[in-house]
């Protein structure tokens, strides 16, 4: 007897199957807490991650205008409002939407150099991953998956 047969047969004799009472829905685990060693070794990883995926030659030669608008900025008290820095549009009004990083990079190479501007890109990853993962938690993410994705995220 094939199979439909048989559930054909059954249901005719009043053999259907009685229907299994759902099992509640088990209570998750509680949260580790951040200074668990499991964290913190996860926490690790992902910060050593992240500081390497933005450890490398810097070859912008953006950078060097980066500087020395940064580096006005902080002489004249002012976002340079003239252009000033080339040729072919000297003294024309110009629109600096990035003043701010300019003026938050400066300081890092005035203090220290090549070294600096890596101390810059480290602490602003960090930083920018940091607001991620409070995000994530104040979202209900839990255990070590937002280290994972960090770490992810930041070697992709």
């Amino acid at each position: 007897m094939k199979r439909r047969e048989k559930a054909g047969a059954r249901a005719k004799a009043g053999g259907a199957r009685k229907a299994v009472p759902a099992r509640a829905a088990a209570a998750p685990a509680p949260a580790l807490p951040l200074s668990h060693p499991a964290m913190l070794a996860a926490a690790l990883v992902a910060v050593a991650c992240l500081v390497v995926s933005v450890t490398f030659l810097i070859d912008d030669p953006d950078l060097w205008q980066h500087l020395r608008v940064g580096r006005a900025i902080w002489e004249t008290h002012s976002i340079p409002m003239t252009q000033v820095w080339c040729w072919p549009t000297y003294g024309e009004l110009q629109v600096l939407p990035s003043w701010a990083f300019r003026a938050l990079l400066w300081p890092f190479w005035q203090l220290a150099g090549v070294p600096g501007i890596f101390t810059w890109r480290w602490l602003a990853t960090l930083g920018a991953f940091g607001f991620g993962f409070a995000a994530a938690r104040r979202m209900g993410a839990r255990g070590l998956t937002p280290f994972l994705v960090a770490a992810v995220a930041g070697l992709t």
